[in-house]
């Protein structure tokens, strides 16, 4: 085999998709030249901001196959002379052949002609052609242009073509661009063509002129750059609402190699400014990497380049833009904190929320409906619950969120130092200013690992998911899983994660699922949607659960769920899925598959005739200790199962009277396989045969108690 180099030139590519488009660059040619009959090897795939590209080992030629092809009947395909008839002739005609092609083949019915056709032996640079084009038209994007009147459309304008097999370069076209060997550098600081070799240099050749081609490796180079100057704790990061890994991921998305400058702001900045804020305005706004260390944000900052000439002057470039953009925040805040709550709330009713759904007023008003409608646990205060929903989204009327475009990540974190400081101020209680201020900040979550610690604003956070899910519902709102703008799914999975999620030792979701979803408009309506959605939403939700607090009853794989889940208790779901993970393990597990096997089958199997019973007698004993077995099972466990409080046991208690049942259902796998040898079901007497299936009927409704989708 050899090497096949593949590089499509781009303007600059988003940097959230290029690492994507080239793994499906490199997937797309391995699986079409497959199809075609080429052998095809290791591959690897290469982006940068400028190109996307691959490297593939492929066979030069596809493999050439023979077929044999069945014509005519002998006495049919000659006549009495032994000339070829018009049947055989067009047959031939049909695979561009000659009589002399004419082989004699063996049928089941006698005597055939046919011809041997050959496929295959194909050039790979004949082929790319059609194989790039498709590649284009269907790469996954979230945007397309066009650039030509080829009718191509892609993410950026294409603007060069490599295809080269080792040293040739390949007659290859792509809409008007036609393929050659010349590459080109980053555009800084000056965009240098470059004449590729082979295509078993490009990497290398790529490096020597500062461009990683690598994503993966040009990540690890960015990430060290970073960390010449401060290590990189993703956990320090978090506490400042700042996902650090998907910021380095995309910064190297901006450069063709990167390279680091470390930059300084005004100490004062962090004495007068929220921190989120000043690393808001580093990141979303500049994609600077903010220094924090020791879980303490510092004035300063890694910010990278294309050009690495003249460092030092985008240093201080950098830092102008930042002060500027610090300045506008520090505006902001000093305006915003002049006025009451009630301003902001009051301008809400200016605000639209969703076309067709109203304002962000008329939303809040909802979610005070649903929040003070569902079932409150145990320790909640109303008084700080309704102020909670009836202000969570006054922040979204100040200036620091709607005229701050990089501070609209910060909703409900600006809430609560708004709340905290406006609230003290009137109130003259700290205390009591901080808790109504923290259920404003966290009526807002999840986001990441952070979720409600609070009560107060873990019931807010479930009625506003809620209240959006049903208002969206209420509209009509299509979506699907590659297209949903308006977030309906992130929605449902945020309302079943929080349902799930432990907060002071309480778990709404012991409650049942309908408790909740009959306080919605649609819940009659769309019944089946609702629950469709919270279906799809399990394994997921429950993830991001586990990513943050590992309880001993919830299941160690959220996948487990699917099979437990009954579409009544999110929790009871849970815990069952767990005790499944406890027991249904190693030999167990394969037992268990045996008994469901056997079991849905004889339910779902259309007999092809009855069959003979020439002992009765004798396997009424088989009968009837499988009937003594579910007796027992039913009298002494099943009751146990359905008379479990989901709310007044402990997780634990219930985790454990889940772990016996099953291990009284793995004792039906011994009976089950007695009587499955020894008793046949499906026997000409309708009175024994119903009999038998109502008995197997019973063993099987026993499992499906916990677990109906296994």
């Amino acid at each position: 085999m050899k090497r096949l180099l593949i590089e499509i030139g781009c303007e600059e590519l988003p940097a959230l998709v290029q690492e994507s488009a080239a793994r499906h660059l490199m997937e797309v040619l391995r699986d079409e030249l497959k199809e075609r009959g080429f052998e095809t090897g290791d591959g690897r795939s290469f982006a940068t901001p400028r190109r996307i590209a691959t490297v593939l080992e492929v066979s030069p030629f596809s493999k050439i196959l023979e077929d044999l092809k069945l014509g005519p009947p002998l006495k049919i395909a000659y006549d009495a002379e032994g000339r070829p008839t018009k049947a055989l002739l067009k047959f031939l005609e049909r695979w561009g052949l000659g009589p002399e092609d004419v082989v004699e083949v063996k049928g089941e019915k006698g005597q055939y002609v046919g011809v041997r056709v050959k496929r295959g032996g194909e050039f790979v640079g004949d082929v790319l052609g059609d194989i790039l084009e498709k590649y284009v038209k269907g790469v996954p994007l979230p945007k397309r242009m066009r650039w030509d009147d080829s009718g191509l459309t892609f993410i950026r304008p294409i603007r060069w073509l490599v295809a080269m097999l080792e040293e040739e370069v390949l007659p290859v076209r792509l809409g008007k661009i036609v393929a050659d060997r010349i590459t080109y550098t980053a555009r800084f600081p000056t965009a240098e063509r470059v004449e590729i070799p082979s295509a078993g240099d490009y990497e290398t050749l790529l490096e020597e002129r500062g461009v990683i081609p690598d994503f993966s490796k040009r990540l690890s180079h960015v990430r060290s750059q970073v960390e010449r100057f401060f290590p990189v704790n993703p956990e320090d990061y978090e506490l400042y609402e700042t996902d650090v890994n998907s910021l380095l991921y995309e910064i190297t998305g901006l450069v063709e190699k990167g390279y680091a400058v470390y930059g300084n702001y005004n100490r004062e900045f962090l004495k007068e400014l929220y921190p989120e804020v000043i690393t808001a305005a580093m990141v979303f706004h500049q994609r600077y990497v903010p220094h924090i260390e020791n879980s303490q944000l510092k004035a300063g900052f890694v910010a990278f380049s294309n050009n690495p000439k003249g460092l030092t002057l985008h240093k201080r470039g950098y830092e102008n833009v930042l002060r500027a953009r610090l300045n506008d925040a520090l505006f902001y805040k000093r305006e915003d904190l002049k006025r009451d709550l009630a301003f902001y709330v009051e301008n809400l009713k200016s605000i639209s929320w969703i076309r067709g759904l109203g304002t962000l007023y008329d939303r809040m008003l909802k979610v005070k409906r649903l929040s003070l409608s569902m079932p409150l646990p145990e320790g909640v205060d109303r008084d700080v619950l309704e102020f909670v929903a009836t202000h969570y989204l006054f922040d979204t009327a100040t200036s620091m969120i709607r005229d701050g475009k990089e501070f609209t990540k910060l909703e409900g974190r600006i809430g609560y130092y708004y709340a905290r400081e406006i609230l003290t101020r009137k109130w003259g209680d700290e205390e009591k200013a901080e808790r109504y201020a923290l259920g404003i900040y966290e009526a807002r979550l999840p986001k990441g690992k952070k979720f409600p610690t609070t009560l107060e604003g873990l019931i807010v956070a479930v009625a506003d998911a809620l209240t959006t899910v049903d208002g969206l519902l209420s509209i009509d709102y299509k979506w699907s899983s590659s297209r949903d703008p308006l977030g309906i799914r992130m929605q449902i999975r945020r309302f079943v994660s929080l349902l799930m999620y432990p907060v002071s030792g309480r778990i709404l979701g012991r409650r049942p699922l309908h408790d909740f979803l009959r306080l919605t408009e649609t819940y009659g309506e769309k019944e089946e949607v609702w629950y469709a959605m919270i279906e799809e939403s399990l394994t997921a939700s429950l993830a991001w659960v586990l990513s943050v607090v590992q309880p001993d009853f919830y299941p160690r794989n959220p996948s487990t769920i699917l099979f437990t889940y009954d579409g009544k208790n999110l929790f009871l779901s849970a815990v069952k899925a767990r005790a499944y993970e406890n027991v249904i393990v190693g030999e167990n597990e394969e037992k268990f598959a045996t008994i469901l096997k056997r079991l849905r089958r004889i339910f779902t199997a259309k007999p092809k005739k009855f069959l003979r019973e020439d002992d009765p007698q004798r396997v009424l004993a088989y009968e009837k200790a499988l009937e003594e077995s579910v007796n027992r099972i039913e009298g002494e466990h099943l009751s146990r199962i359905r008379g479990i409080s989901p709310e007044g046991e402990s997780p634990r208690t219930i985790l454990k009277v889940f772990e016996d049942y099953l291990k009284q259902i793995l004792n039906l796998y011994g009976v089950l396989d007695r009587f499955f040898a020894e008793v046949p079901v499906m026997v000409q007497d309708e009175r024994v045969r119903e009999r038998r299936m109502a008995l197997l009927r019973r063993a099987l409704d026993l499992i499906d108690e916990i677990l109906p989708r296994r």
